[in-house]
């Protein structure tokens, strides 16, 4: 077999602006993009704000393996139902949780457009381990079509994860997670496609701790009063020795300076002429544009409200976190699923309620309406509340004169009025007669 073409940590044909391979770019956190490094970004709180909200979103949102139903839905499969919903129930590996693990990965996925996790299998195929790596750690191998991973252990404790602190595994094993694909086999990273964005952040972070180090330093220049007699060379250097001993007072014991004949006008920087405000802002928005994250989301709460905060929200998530969890999904299916499994309709998805801004009193109401419904049982309202179960809840509320039926027009359940009130019961056509919607239990 032959192995002989290699491609770098990211691709082989894909190179940055100044023609720089990505392998020579990019290893771990401490290599860079050009002149740019993943510390460098890291260390601007936009940017890491901005990583850590998509990964921390993902994370917290439950992978579960469901089936699709026939009306577009799902159905969450139970841990005894399948070995992957088994799976998922555990920890992904013995020394990450899940919400480690789906956090590593998203950090990966945000900076580099690339998250690697190897797959470890028992002898019948099932997962029996995720194991996450980073970023730079990872080759890829062409042969023929067939694809293959290097994978170096960057630390001790990686290389006890792999087993060893190398390992060549088949593009089967591996989850490669990739976004803005344009050679077909790797995402183009983040750090490179806003490498200039992010250094102009960088620009603006060093003049502020420029302007903001000086502390009490004074930045003048001391003039002559017009038409004052030039000064004698050893007065001009007695003056100057004058000067740098009193400045040197001024800075360890606030001493003024006094200096007869000689008017002092200051060069330091303004901040307000330099509106380093607005650009600090601006800085904030460019840099959630690489991420499509909005500002609230960053805590930027300039020209926010209340009342648009929910469309936002829902905004937020079906425009960008949407796409970013469908990517990571699709390769969990393909990694923990058989094909057998996918045709079947089962696939592994994140649980979108988690990702959803709680508002108490909607989250209620939208709750009650759907108990009086008959969306859900009286339990299943209880448990989204957090309240424990009740042991005669597992019951549906039917308003009067109403009834579930199927398809083929079998009744299910129906509800009906107590027995006094016999014969008097609407049909299900009509509306109740009193001005409250009567509800009557019904076992699910």
């Amino acid at each position: 077999m032959d192995l002989s073409e290699k491609q770098g940590s990211s691709g082989s044909a894909l190179t940055d602006i100044d023609g720089m391979s990505m392998t020579d770019m990019v290893a771990a956190f401490g290599q860079t993009w050009g002149a740019f490094s993943i510390t460098q970004a890291l260390q601007q709180a936009a940017f890491l704000v901005c990583c850590d909200i998509l990964a921390q979103d993902m994370a917290k949102a439950p992978l579960q393996l469901c089936t699709r139903l026939k009306n577009g839905t799902y159905r969450v499969m139970e841990a005894k139902e399948h070995e992957a919903a088994a799976f998922l129930a555990l920890d992904p590996n013995y020394r990450h949780t899940w919400f480690e693990f789906k956090e590593m990965m998203g950090l990966w996925g945000a900076i580099s457009s690339n998250s690697y996790a190897v797959v470890k299998r028992a002898p019948n195929g099932d997962a029996l381990e995720l194991i996450p790596v980073q970023f730079g750690n990872v080759s890829s191998i062409l042969s023929g079509r067939a694809v293959f991973y290097d994978v170096t252990a960057g630390s001790i404790q990686e290389a006890a994860l792999l087993g060893g602190s190398f390992l060549r595994v088949p593009e089967r094993d591996m989850i490669h997670v990739r976004s803005r694909i344009l050679n077909g086999f790797d995402g183009y990273s983040t750090m490179m496609a806003g490498r200039k964005t992010l250094q102009t952040g960088e620009a603006i972070e060093t003049y502020r701790d420029d302007l903001f180090s000086d502390g009490a330093e004074i930045r003048g220049v001391f003039e002559k009063e017009l038409g004052a007699t030039i000064l004698p060379e050893e007065v001009f250097n007695r003056l100057r020795s004058q000067l740098k001993l009193m400045m040197n007072r001024f800075s360890r014991n606030k001493e003024p300076i006094i200096l007869e004949g000689l008017k002092f006008s200051p060069i330091a920087s303004n901040p307000q002429d330099a509106e380093l405000t607005k650009q600090f802002e601006a800085q904030i928005v460019a840099t959630g544009r690489l991420l499509r994250i909005p500002p609230q989301k960053m805590f930027h709460l300039v020209n926010v409200k209340y009342e648009n905060l929910d469309t936002m929200e829902k905004s937020y998530i079906g425009d960008t976190m949407e796409p970013f969890l469908q990517r990571y999904e699709g390769r969990y299916d393909r990694a923990l699923l058989s094909d057998k499994d996918r045709l079947a309709g089962l696939t592994i998805r994140h649980n979108r309620e988690a990702l959803l801004l709680t508002d108490y009193k909607a989250e209620t109401e939208r709750l009650s309406r759907m108990v009086e419904r008959s969306v859900i049982k009286r339990n299943e309202a209880r448990g989204k509340m957090g309240l424990s179960p009740d042991p005669d809840g597992d019951v549906y509320l039917l308003p009067s004169g109403y009834s579930l039926v199927k398809e083929d027009g079998t009744v299910v359940a129906a509800s009906s009025k107590p027995s006094s009130d016999a014969g008097t019961t609407p049909a299900p056509d009509q509306p109740a007669q009193s001005g409250k919607t009567e509800l009557h239990l019904v076992k699910g």
